[in-house]
């Protein structure tokens, strides 16, 4: 999972996966930006299918997976986030969910 985002210079991503409606979320990993907004969160493993929240800061993506990614990079602009107004690539999922 990696990007970048103007206006995250130097905050913390995380990765979630969500375990649905009221449960605890699990952190699969976490980075810190650069001076430009650039991250990479690496796993261990392709993550499974599911639904995933990134968290850059105070703001929130979506992220649907299906289990065959091999690499999700996310774009765009910091404040575009709660507009889903980003761009993902490698997950036609998110893409889907993103357009809904």
């Amino acid at each position: 999972m990696k990007g970048q985002l103007k206006q995250a210079s130097q905050l913390q991503v995380y990765l979630d996966q969500l375990h649905g409606p009221g449960a605890a979320t699990d952190i699969l990993g976490n980075t810190t930006a650069d001076e430009d907004g650039a991250f990479e969160i690496a796993l261990p493993a392709t993550p499974a299918a599911g639904v995933y929240r990134l968290r850059i800061g105070a703001r929130k993506v979506p992220i649907v997976l299906d289990g065959t990614e091999s690499s999700v990079k996310i774009g765009g602009d910091l404040d575009g986030l709660q507009r889903y107004d980003y761009s993902v690539t490698g997950s036609g999922s998110s893409v889907s969910f993103q357009n809904l």
